[in-house]
């Protein structure tokens, strides 16, 4: 995941060394003149259990593996120093050992969930990706898993509501 400034004409640029296919998924922006609170990384979920596996709050831990095709709701705001009013939520979202290829959806609580992955694993992979997430209902954010997956959250800035 990137997270660019735009550039002359509404463009980014795009560089590869080698030849090769190249998909980009925008999952969001921040408006211009807004500003982007930072916090200490905090973990928000954790399915995993155990006593390595905690949350900021105890929320959210030891829930279980994730079953494929499931979305989970995850609440984000008023945790991990993320204020109630904020709008959105730069989040470190990590696959776990998933059971086969596939990926992981972020999008807002209360809409449908989009075309669009953010972030893509292999069978027994470990693969974390930033995104930037909206909030939606109730302070939730949505994560849908394509496979079977354990799944791990941690919060590392959000935007104050404009």
């Amino acid at each position: 995941a990137a997270l660019a400034k735009i550039g002359t004409d509404g463009k980014v640029c795009i560089y590869s060394l080698a030849a090769t296919d190249i998909v980009v998924d925008v999952t969001g922006y921040i408006p211009a003149g807004s500003l982007f609170g930072t916090v200490v990384p905090s973990r928000l979920l954790d399915t995993r259990s155990g006593p390595d596996y905690l949350t900021i709050d105890g929320s959210f831990q030891g829930i279980g593996r994730r079953s494929a095709g499931t979305t989970l709701e995850l609440t984000v705001t008023g945790r991990g120093d993320v204020p109630n009013n904020a709008d959105a939520v730069m989040l470190n979202v990590t696959a776990v050992s998933p059971s086969a290829p596939g990926f992981l959806t972020v999008f807002p609580c209360g809409t449908a969930m989009p075309l669009a992955s953010s972030g893509n694993y292999g069978p027994d992979d470990i693969v974390g990706n930033a995104a930037l997430a909206k909030i939606g209902t109730d302070g939730k954010v949505c994560i849908n898993t394509h496979a079977a997956s354990d799944i791990v959250v941690d919060v590392t800035g959000y935007i104050p509501a404009g």
